[in-house]
């Protein structure tokens, strides 16, 4: 932890003062003495702990059991402090981008602090329950979507063209960036998917298509605040999956046939897009994949077959885009931490860089083999596959954008081991 909070102050010395409002330094400031504050308190009552953290400590309860009252009610506001500082950043009207890497090395080590405490249950009795019951809150899970989207700024200190905000959950389980946010996460029952209502409330006065996908993802998110607050019973996914049908339906055709989705800078975009990640959620999250047969048997414009070649062809491309650009951010990212030398000490040896440069590399391989794998098969047991591909421009597009990604995967390795 010291040596976190240590890395966040050198980055403020580091600050030309005379660029930024007042203001914001003095947040930031205040901010990084509530954590030492709470890191006093913590040696305070532990003592300097010692390596492993879990021998050297007295029994926590203990210690709080025979404590005074004072110590007691100067931890609990200490803490809650640290948890309060992780929402009040969010309310700069705006994050400068020269600041920003405060921010997230800020977060980083805020949460480190927390996740101590609660590992090693060094909080007074009930404060960790007060504090998860608030992240798993609507309002916890609010601030956890605008942090983890805050935490990547095109331009910031330590990201380039590939640091991008998460949209999926193998970003939050996986990328370096968010290892902090992903133990918050994994506290979460479901993934939890919001929409931003000014933007889509707009696009629903001018499309009536959209209206209808608004509509939809609206009783999505009733749906998983009941999940998050534990007022679902048994068999409520399959219920809700059986109820949308009809919108399931909807979807299932777009992913036949997307008329609203193109490639772009090899990515995928478009609002078919936006709709088959959601198909993607429900087929991966609450079973859809166990209930193919069931809604879209025997409905009229549904090739099942169809429906599940193009929706695994899609899956494939979506992973491969997220391992990509995360294996080329963190090599990126090391590559210009370590040629500004030993101040940066996130990860600190060469050896720890390749091992979690080769996850990266091993994953977005491995996809690539399973894709060769899965269009040869298609190729040989549908001998219309190929026309089925051809007449859809962006299933076109994307099966020469793989092509052409898996033919230079030999390049892209070299390229990445020599960052």
């Amino acid at each position: 932890m010291h040596e976190s909070i240590g890395t966040l102050e050198e980055y403020m010395r580091e600050i030309d003062v005379h660029q930024y409002q007042r203001i914001n330094l003095n947040t930031y400031t205040s901010q990084i003495d509530q954590l030492n504050n709470l890191q006093n308190l913590l040696e305070h009552v532990f003592g300097t702990p010692k390596v492993p953290l879990q021998n050297s400590l007295a029994e926590p309860q203990v210690v709080w059991n025979n404590a005074d009252k004072s110590l007691v009610a100067d931890f609990e506001s200490s803490t809650w402090d640290v948890v309060s500082n992780l929402q009040e950043i969010l309310k700069f009207e705006e994050i400068s981008v020269g600041l920003h890497h405060l921010l997230v090395a800020h977060n980083d080590c805020a949460l480190q602090t927390l996740q101590l405490i609660r590992r090693y249950n060094l909080a007074p009795p009930g404060l960790n329950q007060q504090i998860q019951d608030y992240l798993r809150s609507r309002h916890g899970l609010a601030w956890f979507i605008d942090a983890t989207s805050n935490s990547f700024v095109q331009g910031s200190k330590f990201q380039g063209d590939h640091s991008w905000a998460p949209y999926s959950e193998i970003q939050l389980k996986h990328n370096f960036r968010l290892s902090h946010f992903n133990n918050v996460f994994q506290e979460y029952p479901v993934p939890k998917e919001f929409i931003d209502e000014e933007y889509t409330t707009e696009r629903m006065k001018q499309d009536k298509t959209w209206n209808d996908w608004v509509l939809f993802t609206r009783k999505l998110r009733n749906f998983l605040s009941k999940e998050l607050e534990g007022d679902n019973q048994e068999g409520s996914s399959r219920r809700f999956l059986m109820d949308v049908r009809d919108d399931l339906v909807a979807m299932a055709k777009v992913c036949i046939d997307p008329q609203n989705a193109w490639i772009n800078h090899n990515s995928m975009q478009g609002d078919d897009c936006f709709i088959l990640g959601f198909l993607r959620f429900l087929h991966h999250r609450l079973g859809l994949k166990y209930m193919i047969s069931e809604i879209f048997g025997g409905e009229v414009g549904i090739n099942q077959v169809e429906f599940e070649q193009k929706f695994s062809l899609y899956n494939l491309a979506y992973d491969i885009e997220i391992w990509k650009d995360m294996l080329l951010d963190y090599s990126y990212y090391t590559s210009i931490t370590s040629a500004q030398g030993p101040k940066v000490k996130n990860i600190s040896t060469k050896t720890e860089k390749e091992v979690m440069k080769n996850v990266y590399w091993k994953n977005l391989r491995d996809k690539f083999i399973e894709y060769k794998k899965e269009n040869a098969r298609n190729f040989d047991s549908d001998k219309d596959w190929k026309k089925k591909l051809r007449n859809n421009l962006f299933y076109k597009n994307l099966l020469e954008l793989l092509d052409t990604q898996a033919s230079h995967l030999g390049e892209l390795y070299h390229k990445i081991k020599s960052m």
